[in-house]
C-alpha cells in the first residue's frame, strides 16, 4: 500500500482533463457526500487523489485533499480523517510546524489543564527555547538528534544579565532549566501522538541527565526556636510559625482562609493557593496536586499562634474601619489585602538578620519542618502526609541527609527493646 498524505489545499489539486475527439487522461472515481468531492486519479503522475472539508486547527473547516495509489486507499483516509474531524480533533498533515502544533497546543490544549502559573512557564519555554531552533521544522520530521541538539542549544544559553553586562561575565542556564525545557516538549509531542498526528514521541527517545539536587538548608531546632523568638512581636508571626509548624508552602501559606482553620479541633485544612502571575496579576487556585489538598493537625505551638493571629487581624479591621477588605484570608495586610509574596521574602529575611540565625531561603522553612520531624522519630509516612508530597519515595529522596541519624535512633530504640551486652563475653 503507498503513503497517504493530507495537506492543507491552498489550491484546487491538479484535475485531469480532457480535449474533444480524445478519451479522458484520468480516469474518475465515484462521487462522494456534500463536503467531500469525487475521488479521481491525476494525470500527471498516476496518484489517486481526493478531498474533504474538516476541522482545523483555528477551528474553522478547510478543505484537505488526501493522496494515494489507489482509490480505494483514498477512501479510507478520507472517512478516518472525517471520523477525526467529527470527534473534534485538527485535521491530520504533514503541513504542521513544529511552532505551528506549539502554538495549538498551548492555546487549545495547555490553557484549559493547566494553572495560569504553569501555562506562562511553559509558554515562556516553548517561545524563547523551542520556536528559535526548530519551529520551522516539520513535526513530522523532527527526529531524535534534532531534539538532542536542540537541548544542547539550550545549555550553552546565557543567562539573563544586567544591562550592559558581557555576556562572558554571564553563566549559561542551569541543568534544571534543558530538563524542563526537554519535558514540556515531550508533554507536547505526547498530545500530538494522541491526535494522531505523529506516530512516535521523538523526545521520548532522547535521554536528558538529572541535575543534580540542590542541597536543602534546614535550620537546626536552635536556629528555629531563635528565628520564632525575633519574629515574635511581627504581625506575620503566625505565617512563620505554620511554615516551621506544618510545613506549607509560601503559596499555600498566603492562600490560607480562616474557613479552613479549625482551632478548637486543631484541624488545618490545604484548600486554596496564592499567586501573583506575570501579566495575570493574583490568581487564587486549588494546591498543585491531589496530594497537596490535605487535612493536618496543627501542635499547639501553630494554634497558639493562629489564636493570636486572629485577635491581631481584630483589632487591625476594628483600626481600618471602611478601608478594611474583607478576604476572608488568615494572613493579610493591615487593611485586608492579601499578601505580596516579594513583601513577605523582604520581611523574612529582615527577621532572620535580628535573629542572627544562618541564612536560608523562604522555602527551607519547609525543609526545616520535614526535617525535625524525622529527627523526631516521627513516621516518614506521616511526615509524607503533613507535607502532601504524592509518594513516600519523594519524602525520602529529598531527606536523606537525615537517614543517618535515623538509623542510629534505630539502633538505639532496638538495644532498649532487646536489651544490649546481656550475653557479652565474660
Amino acid at each position: 500500500m503507498g503513503t497517504v498524505v493530507a495537506l492543507p489545499l491552498a489550491e484546487p489539486p491538479d484535475e485531469p482533463t480532457s480535449s474533444p475527439g480524445k478519451k479522458p487522461a484520468a480516469k474518475r472515481g465515484r462521487k462522494r457526500g456534500n463536503g467531500q468531492g469525487s475521488i479521481y486519479q491525476r494525470k500527471s503522475d498516476g496518484r489517486w487523489v481526493g478531498a474533504a472539508y474538516v476541522l482545523t486547527a483555528d477551528g474553522t473547516y478547510k478543505r484537505f485533499p488526501v493522496y494515494g495509489s489507489s482509490a480505494e486507499e483514498v477512501e479510507r483516509a478520507l472517512t478516518a480523517m472525517k471520523e477525526r474531524s467529527n470527534r473534534g480533533l485538527p485535521a491530520e498533515a504533514t503541513g504542521w510546524t513544529v511552532g505551528a502544533y506549539a502554538t495549538y497546543w498551548l492555546d487549545q490544549v495547555a490553557k484549559a489543564r493547566l494553572r495560569p502559573r504553569t501555562l506562562i512557564v511553559y509558554r515562556s519555554i516553548i517561545e524563547r527555547y523551542v520556536i528559535p531552533v526548530i519551529g520551522k521544522k516539520r513535526l513530522v520530521r523532527l527526529s531524535p538528534q534534532e531534539v538532542r541538539l536542540m537541548l544542547a542549544r539550550v545549555a550553552a544559553t546565557k543567562r539573563p544579565g544586567r544591562k550592559g553586562q558581557p555576556d562572558d561575565d554571564r553563566p549559561t542556564v542551569s541543568a534544571r532549566t534543558v530538563q524542563h525545557v526537554h519535558a514540556v516538549l515531550r508533554t507536547m509531542l505526547a498530545h500530538a501522538m494522541r491526535e494522531e498526528v505523529v506516530s512516535r514521541n521523538v523526545a521520548r527517545l532522547v535521554q536528558v541527565p538529572a541535575p543534580e539536587r540542590e542541597a536543602i538548608q534546614p535550620w537546626t531546632d536552635a536556629e528555629a526556636r531563635a528565628f520564632l523568638a525575633a519574629a515574635r512581636d511581627h504581625r506575620w508571626y503566625g505565617l512563620f510559625a505554620v511554615a516551621l509548624g506544618l510545613g506549607l508552602r509560601k503559596s499555600e501559606l498566603l492562600g490560607l482562609r480562616w474557613a479552613d482553620v479549625d482551632l478548637t479541633r486543631r484541624q488545618l485544612r490545604v484548600a486554596q493557593t496564592l499567586q501573583r502571575v506575570r501579566g495575570v496579576g493574583v490568581v487564587y487556585g486549588p494546591p498543585k496536586s491531589r496530594s497537596s489538598r490535605r487535612s493536618v493537625t496543627m501542635p499547639m505551638l501553630v494554634v497558639e499562634a493562629l489564636t493570636w493571629q486572629r485577635a491581631v487581624q481584630r483589632e487591625e479591621r476594628e483600626a481600618a474601619g471602611a478601608d478594611w477588605q474583607e478576604t476572608g484570608l488568615v494572613f493579610t495586610t493591615a487593611a485586608g489585602r492579601h499578601v505580596e509574596a516579594r513583601n513577605l521574602t523582604t520581611t523574612f529575611e529582615r527577621l532572620i538578620k535580628r535573629a542572627g540565625v544562618r541564612p536560608i531561603r523562604f522555602h527551607d522553612l519547609r525543609h526545616t519542618c520535614a526535617t525535625l520531624l524525622l529527627l523526631g522519630g516521627v513516621s516518614p509516612r506521616v511526615v509524607m502526609d503533613i507535607l502532601g508530597h504524592s509518594q513516600i519515595a519523594v519524602t525520602m529522596n529529598t531527606y536523606g541527609h537525615v537517614l543517618p541519624a535515623m538509623q542510629d535512633e534505630a539502633a538505639g530504640r532496638m538495644d532498649d527493646a532487646l536489651g544490649a551486652g546481656e550475653h557479652g563475653d565474660d
